[in-house]
């Protein structure tokens, strides 16, 4: 996606070109990492049938970044597909709550934000993957980069 500045104007491209989207059949990835290389809620798109296999998205963990829980349930409905070009914009405008630094929550709380959507994706992971008989790595957390970068960062 283009990344566009509150005032309309393209500043750069997210994510950042060597940024690497995973595609296929990323089930494997999921299960050992919890997580494959995807983009952002408004640059990804699903099926009806994908959506009506993982509807309802339970609210109580995911009613803010619901997209945590649909890139990590719909691998398990068929293959992921990745465009390398941009074809949408995303408007950063530093009161974005999920992407903005600090979430409009002070540090610690934006911490114990992320780590638990962490284990909410990690639990909605074990029971789709429970379900189909697949064993899910024991400490998914050290082995997602991404949640390792906010415990050490």
């Amino acid at each position: 996606m283009h990344l566009v500045d509150g005032e309309g104007r393209q500043i750069d491209v997210l994510p950042p070109p060597e940024v690497n989207f995973d595609d296929g059949d990323v089930i494997p990835i999921l299960l050992t990492r919890g997580r494959y290389e995807n983009m952002v809620t408004s640059g990804n798109a699903f099926t009806r049938t994908t959506l009506s296999s993982v509807f309802p998205v339970p609210e109580q963990n995911f009613r803010i970044a619901a997209d945590g829980y649909l890139v990590t349930v719909a691998p398990f409905c068929g293959r992921i597909v990745s465009i390398d070009e941009p074809l949408g914009a995303y408007v950063t405008h530093g009161t974005n709550y999920w992407a903005s630094p600090f979430g409009h929550s002070p540090e610690p709380e934006r911490f114990r934000r992320d780590l638990r959507h962490d284990s909410d994706r990690y639990e909605a992971l074990r029971r789709m993957a429970g379900e189909r008989g697949l064993v899910v790595a024991a400490r998914l957390g050290l082995s997602d980069p991404q949640h390792a970068a906010r415990r050490s960062g």
